[in-house]
């Protein structure tokens, strides 16, 4: 991946992984409250996918940041 000044479309790919994250974060939520089989199970590995799609935008964040300086 890469960023494009003139398109930002670094800046877009983060805004649709942070809104993937979210909605990941959100039916783990929905999994922990529900009474279904392995529903804790599958909200930890909802969550767990969250953070590990955070952690890479801000790695990315960082590299830039480190980069561009």
């Amino acid at each position: 991946m890469y960023y494009d000044k003139v398109t930002g479309k670094d800046d877009e790919i983060k805004k649709n992984l942070r809104a993937y994250a979210g909605s990941l974060e959100h039916w783990a939520d929905w999994f922990r409250y529900s009474d279904e089989d392995y529903a804790s199970e599958l909200a930890y590995l909802l969550e767990d996918k969250a953070h590990d799609i955070r952690m890479y935008i801000l790695k990315k964040e960082f590299s830039h940041g480190q980069t561009s300086t």
